[in-house]
């Protein structure tokens, strides 16, 4: 039982780094080519946080028509690379984005 325990802990503390790491790189990476890179779970939790962010800033700065734009923007990108070569993994990924 100890053995799980510990094997739990480590699972955490992994899925917590690589959330760091992935958040650092989407500030840096171009978007479309970061949710290739990455595993469809941190995908989908650091690309929910990032857009929660920019949609509480465009809220309290009343920017939400530019928001909404790059929104769309960023959505069309999604379905321009769904559409190019992909892998099996990597399609599915971004069609969780295109659903979410």
């Amino acid at each position: 039982e100890r053995g799980l325990i510990e094997g739990e802990s480590a699972q955490r503390e992994t899925v917590a780094d690589v959330c760091v790491r992935s958040s650092a790189a989407y500030a840096t990476a171009k978007r479309t080519d970061w949710m290739i890179e990455w595993p469809g779970q941190v995908v989908l939790c650091i690309g929910s946080l990032y857009w929660t962010s920019q949609t509480e800033e465009a809220l309290s700065t009343g920017t939400m028509p530019a928001h909404q734009k790059r929104c769309a923007d960023q959505l069309m990108d999604i379905v321009e690379k769904v559409r190019g070569q992909l892998t099996k993994l990597q399609r599915k990924t971004l069609a969780a984005l295109v659903v979410l």
